[in-house]
């Protein structure tokens, strides 16, 4: 008898485990991204930020573009085929 016990006992502690963390997953799923501070830009709203000179530091990867606006706020957007990017960057972030 001890030893059904003692194996329920084990059994009813690991579905606790288990359901606790489920439930963190289902938070970071869902609450996660609402307390996420980069904000995500379209990539024409990017190029009027650029113009604008509303954007301090740029860093660009093979499919995204990261960076920092003047007011703090950090964004990312999608990199898409530009041939002016790199001229619109430069003569832009002196």
């Amino acid at each position: 008898m001890n030893m059904n016990s003692s194996n329920s006992r084990r059994r009813f502690s690991i579905g606790y485990v288990i359901a606790a963390f489920i439930i963190v997953l289902l938070i970071q799923q869902y609450v996660g991204p609402l307390l996420a501070r980069d904000l995500e830009l379209p990539y024409s709203e990017f190029k009027n930020a650029l113009k604008a000179e509303e954007i301090t530091s740029v860093m660009i990867s093979e499919d995204q573009i990261t960076g920092e606006m003047k007011d703090g706020t950090a964004f990312f957007t999608v990199r898409v085929e530009d041939p002016t990017l790199i001229d619109d960057l430069e003569s832009r972030m002196d």
